[in-house]
């Protein structure tokens, strides 16, 4: 692993130099001894691109149409969803959010994912899972999310949470069932800079971060994320904000 490292650090010095070939090379060299040294995580990146694929096929035509809790289930406040896609600027972006006396950022902690995998496991694969569910799953859902929220921040009375998780962008149809009243910010940047920076980077190993050991892999990634938000914006009525990150730093 420490090889890996090192190519990739030298890939991120030419980088500053400005020497484009030699980057590349060495991000390639590091990138290849990171996928023979995590051949487990490699080898499970085809079961992420498969969990997109399984993640759209709950956007049924029924979906949209399906009754909807109050906003103050439980007492809770509906969240604001901050995401996109790593390396689009969702750090700089929930740190200024963080700034403001009424919201808490939370950054990057399983919230979200918690809450899917209790979904997943309500609903056990059954037809038209996400439309269908009931009330009462839908407060056991919202109840499993804050509770995993606790874990990590002690929420101030009245302030609004920012959770902060860039591929939350493949869950927001479920995100909007749960939590209707939720506000969702897409911080989107230019995708040849973000699938470039997500394959200069060295992430801690999973079968996500896998994927972004080759380019076309990460590419690939980029484009089913981004064509699964775009079919939920199209069907559900998402109350959503688009941010550039050219345009955050540049006009800040």
């Amino acid at each position: 692993d420490l090889e890996g490292q090192i190519h990739l650090e030298l890939g991120a010095l030419y980088d500053r130099l400005k020497d484009a070939d030699a980057a590349y090379l060495h991000m390639e060299k590091g990138n290849q001894f990171q996928a023979q040294i995590h051949k487990q995580a490699y080898g499970e990146r085809f079961d992420f691109l498969a969990k997109l694929d399984q993640l759209e096929t709950y956007l049924t035509d029924d979906l949209a149409a399906s009754p909807l809790p109050e906003s103050d289930v439980g007492g809770q406040r509906d969240p604001v969803f901050l995401f996109g896609f790593p390396r689009s600027g969702t750090t700089l972006l929930g740190q200024v959010l963080d700034s403001h006396a009424e919201l808490q950022t939370l950054e990057e902690r399983g919230t979200v994912g918690a809450m899917v995998r209790a979904f997943e496991q309500m609903t056990q694969g059954r037809q038209n899972a996400l439309a269908g569910l009931t009330a009462e799953e839908v407060a056991t859902l919202r109840e499993v999310y804050f509770a995993s929220v606790k874990q990590y921040l002690d929420l101030r009375p009245g302030s609004t949470l920012v959770d902060k998780m860039p591929l939350s962008t493949m869950h927001a149809h479920i995100l909007w069932r749960v939590f209707p009243y939720a506000k969702f910010i897409l911080a989107i940047r230019h995708p040849c800079d973000a699938c470039l920076s997500c394959y200069m980077q060295h992430f801690a190993m999973n079968e996500v971060n896998a994927c972004f050991l080759s380019l076309e892999d990460t590419a690939r990634v980029y484009a089913k994320v981004m064509r699964l938000w775009q079919r939920i914006i199209d069907v559900l009525p998402l109350n959503y904000h688009r941010i550039r990150y050219e345009d955050l730093v540049s006009n800040f």
